[in-house]
């Protein structure tokens, strides 16, 4: 059994990607698709709400009110930047 937050499944499944993608179901399977691939790849939802510039709308911190949304575009960019790196090499198999 896992326990996860839903805030970045739930903020993902409403997202345009997830919309674009699965436009013929409901917001309920929307939502369990998202779920399953945060419990799988967490920094792949958040990189794919990135892409979309939905990721600015996730609640980090109370001070990122004091951020214009192109800072806020801004600071999850490096971080995934640097959360990129971080990762061990993939096999090219």
């Amino acid at each position: 059994m896992h326990f996860l937050d839903d805030t970045v499944p739930a903020l993902a499944a409403a997202g345009s990607a997830m919309r674009a993608e699965l436009t013929e179901h409901s917001s309920e399977v929307r939502h369990a698709v998202a779920l399953g691939r945060y419990l799988r790849a967490p920094p792949a939802v958040v990189a794919a709400l990135a892409a979309g510039g939905e990721a600015t709308a996730l609640p980090l911190s109370p001070l990122q009110e004091c951020l214009t949304e192109e800072e806020k575009s801004s600071v999850l960019e490096r971080g995934l930047m640097v959360g990129r790196c971080m990762l061990p090499p993939s096999n090219p198999s």
